[in-house]
Parts: C-alpha cells; sequence; structure tokens
C-alpha cells in the first residue's frame, strides 16, 4: 500500500521487466510520476513491504529508492519514510537510461507537464480535425510553404525583426540554417570572422566547409567593433561575419544597440554578409537584432528547439529580400526539408499562442534553476543571466578546467570546460560552461550537482579527491 501526506491511500505495485530489476522499478517509478500515478507527497511502501509484495531481495528495493533520490524524484526523511517531491520539482526529462551523471554540459530546455499535455493535444486535434494526407508527404515550395512562413514571420517580430513571409526559409533548427546559409554565401578557403569563443557544433560545421575561421577577442558585451574593422580591412577575403549578439554561448554576452549598430555599418561598408544566430533571444529582453540594422545583407536564424522543445526541429531562416531561392541549394545539399508535421505543430504553437506560453515556462523556470546556482556558487566569479540556460564560470586560480572536468566526472557530473569553445589559436579563459536546463531532470538534483563542485572547487585539486 502507499499513503500520501493528505491521507490518501493507493497501491502502487511496478511492473518489473526483464533481468534488471532495479532499472525496471526506477522507470516504472520514472513513468507513474510523469504520468500521474504517484502525486506529489506519496509515501512509497517500506522496502521489505515492497520487495515481498514483488518477489525481489530488499537489497534491489533499496538500490532503486537510492537511484529515485539521486535523480531527484524521491526524497527520504529519516523515521518517517520515502517519498515523491513536489511536481514542480520533477520536470519530465526522458527515460532514465539515457544517462546517469548530472549533465551540466549540454544546453537543452526543460520539458515540463505542459509540454506533454499540449502536445498530446496538438496531435489529437491534427488527427482529428485536420487533413493529414499532405503532412506525410514531401513539401513544396523547397522553402516551406507560405503558411508556415508566415508563421515563422510571425515568431520573428517577437524577436524584433519584421521580414516578409517570403523572406523566410524553414529549416530544421539552427544549425541546418547555418548550413544553409554558409552553403549559400562562402566556398572553401573563404575567411570568416566570430567571436573568440563559439559553440562546438559551429566549429564542426565551419571545418566542414573548409573556411578559414578567424576568432575576433569579444568583452562583457561580446563583439568589439574596432575589430571587426580591422579584420576587415585586413582580408579581402573576409566574407561573413558570424555572431550570436544575444545570450552568447559560452560567455552569456549582449550585445547594447549602439554596438549592434557600428557592427552592422561596418558590414554595410566592407560589404561582409552578416549570419546572425538568435536561438536563445526568445529567452531575453534584449535591443533589436543586428539583422535589422542590415537588412540587405544579414540572414538571421532563430529556432524553436532550443526555447520551446528540442524535438521540434522546426527554424526560420530571414534572407535578404528576394534571396531566399538561393537558399535552395543549400536545402538540397543537407536536410531537403523540415518534416511537413513538425512545421504544422510550431506553425499550430505560434498562431494559438503555446508557443510563447511554453517560452513563459522555460523563462520561470530558468529563473529558479538561476537561483538554485547563485546559491550554490556564492563567492565564486561567473557570469550569468536571470533567465539564462547557463552560466559561465570562472575557475579559482589553482584549477585548470580540465582538472576540474576530470573531478567532476568522478562524481557523475559533466561539464564543459573553455576548450571547446575556443576558435583557432586562441587562448582560452580559465572557465567552465555549466548548463542548468532539461539535461538534469529536477531541481533536486541541479542543487546537489552545483553544490558537489561548489565543494570540489572549494577544495585543492589535489585533495579533491577526497570529497565524497
Amino acid at each position: 500500500m502507499l499513503i500520501s501526506r493528505e491521507g490518501i491511500i493507493a497501491t502502487w505495485m511496478p511492473k518489473i521487466e526483464g533481468r534488471a530489476k532495479t532499472t525496471s522499478i526506477v522507470r516504472a517509478l520514472t513513468d507513474d510520476i510523469r504520468d500521474g500515478r504517484l502525486h506529489p507527497g506519496d509515501r512509497l511502501p517500506a522496502m521489505r513491504d515492497l520487495a515481498y509484495d514483488l518477489g525481489v531481495a530488499v537489497s534491489t528495493i533499496g538500490k532503486a529508492y537510492a537511484e529515485g533520490t539521486r535523480k531527484g524524484l524521491l526524497s527520504s526523511e529519516v523515521g518517517r519514510g520515502t517519498f515523491v517531491v513536489p511536481a514542480s520539482d520533477v520536470p519530465f526529462a526522458g527515460p532514465p537510461e539515457l544517462s546517469n551523471a548530472v549533465d551540466l554540459a549540454f544546453n537543452t530546455p526543460v520539458i515540463g507537464s505542459p509540454h506533454l499535455k499540449l502536445f498530446a493535444d496538438t496531435l489529437r486535434d491534427i488527427g482529428t480535425n485536420g487533413d493529414v494526407g499532405p503532412l506525410l508527404g514531401y513539401h513544396r515550395p523547397w522553402t516551406g510553404r507560405d503558411r508556415f512562413r508566415d508563421a515563422g514571420a510571425t515568431w520573428l517580430a517577437a524577436q524584433g525583426l519584421r521580414v516578409s513571409g517570403d523572406d523566410i526559409v524553414l529549416v530544421s533548427g539552427a544549425q541546418h540554417a547555418s548550413a544553409v546559409a554558409l552553403n549559400c554565401l562562402t566556398e572553401p578557403g573563404d575567411t570568416i570572422i566570430t567571436e573568440a569563443l563559439m559553440d562546438p557544433g559551429r566549429k564542426s560545421l565551419m571545418a566542414s566547409r573548409q573556411l578559414v575561421v578567424k576568432g575576433l577577442p569579444i568583452d562583457k558585451h561580446g563583439l568589439i567593433p574596432e575589430h571587426v574593422e580591422d579584420a576587415c580591412r585586413q582580408s579581402a577575403r573576409v566574407k561573413v561575419l558570424y555572431c550570436m549578439p544575444n545570450h552568447h554561448s559560452p560567455s552569456l554576452a549582449t550585445m547594447p544597440e549602439d554596438r549592434r549598430k557600428a557592427i552592422a555599418d561596418i558590414a554595410i561598408r566592407h560589404d561582409v554578409s552578416i549570419v546572425e544566430n538568435d536561438v536563445y533571444g526568445p529567452l531575453t529582453e534584449s535591443p533589436p537584432p543586428i539583422s535589422s540594422f542590415a537588412p540587405r545583407q544579414s540572414y538571421y536564424i532563430s529556432s524553436l528547439s532550443k526555447t520551446v522543445a528540442p524535438a521540434l526541429r522546426v527554424g526560420y531562416l530571414a534572407v535578404p529580400p528576394g534571396k531566399a531561392a538561393d537558399m535552395i541549394p543549400g536545402l538540397i545539399a543537407t536536410a531537403w526539408m523540415v518534416p511537413s508535421i513538425c512545421a504544422e505543430i510550431a506553425t499550430q504553437w505560434i498562431e494559438n499562442g503555446t508557443a510563447q506560453k511554453l517560452i513563459e515556462f522555460q523563462r520561470r523556470e530558468l529563473t529558479i534553476r538561476n537561483k538554485i546556482a547563485a546559491t550554490a556558487f556564492d563567492g565564486f566569479e561567473f557570469q550569468a543571466l536571470p533567465t539564462g540556460m547557463h552560466i559561465w564560470m570562472q575557475m579559482p586560480d589553482a584549477w585548470h578546467p580540465a582538472a576540474i572536468v576530470t573531478q567532476a566526472r568522478q562524481h557523475d557530473i559533466l561539464i564543459a570546460p573553455s576548450e571547446m569553445f575556443a576558435v583557432g589559436r586562441h587562448h582560452p579563459s580559465n572557465a567552465v560552461r555549466l548548463s542548468l536546463g532539461g539535461a538534469v531532470a529536477s531541481h533536486t538534483l541541479l542543487k546537489r550537482g552545483l553544490e558537489t563542485l561548489a565543494s570540489i572547487l572549494r577544495d585543492s585539486p589535489e585533495n579533491s579527491y577526497l570529497i565524497m
């Protein structure tokens, strides 16, 4: 039997499948919390009772409860028992077998119960009331159906960029948009200038295009106009400025409006195309995009994947007027097209306000997680945004990022060192990026991981192995 703190009586009998009994019990626990069969405050059966009911060893139940506690699903109180933690602290994070680590290395939105209901309701509505036939085939034109592109224009307007749907290309996320734009704008051997720190995925993309990538110094506001000017003067082969003016990954720099205008003016004078990645833009309040000051040579990227739902691989590439057809070779060379079912969901969610509601959910959740990080790292130096998806943390002098990565991994904590983001020969700062999003399932697990990492950093590298 299961007794809740509210006195409700229920029965919980997890179904064991396969030989991995502990894993099966933890999976059942996760599924039952997610689906509402277990509720906040419910007290789980005593280990001996559940072991007897299931016909397994008491140690098997003990391991399952311990794993549930480690994942932030359960809490134990001496003399009272083991309880399901509050619902607000258990966003759904996928199958438990995906990872046993506290993953602070991967930026991904938090997926909560609102996503599950909205997604199920949308699929049901499409199946019941919609014409699903067209969603199963290839869409034409290549750049996306008019309705999909118009929804993209509505999405971009909320980010401060007003463009016609005719000048939007439907893409499968920001990485795909970057590939399509660079395919159109560059040839192997061309020079591209960017921030001295960049997301590893973009680095790999540029290497595959055989581009000469020049990383420029940044400060707390991002790219510095004088360095952009110098780079454009020094090389006639500079074809593209690729930048992330909002919520820069990893530094979190946000560029002020006067600097955006200055950089747009430099690009115009030197006839350099701008590829502006604003994938995190919906999470923050920021000035108008650089692209709004140089619309005839700017390629602006936004996506729902990093802010609404990771599996909704739908993004929008806004191009200069009349340039949408120029993107078709890049589309054909990469993913051909966005799956129509994904585009339909994204379009409906933009049209009916669901996308904005999920952005608001994300911002509230990240606000909580940033407060947890601020408490855990009180006294340390780090950059953060109130609704940022990660923090950029400076290491104490005694620590090198490679050393803290090794020590953290020994405690099942994954982090991203500055070397991952360094462009070219740029010497990275002594820092790590710590993601606060949905790769960590709950507040409890995030708090435990961050506090463990803070304890490691407060010790000296040679003594850190003593921390348990």
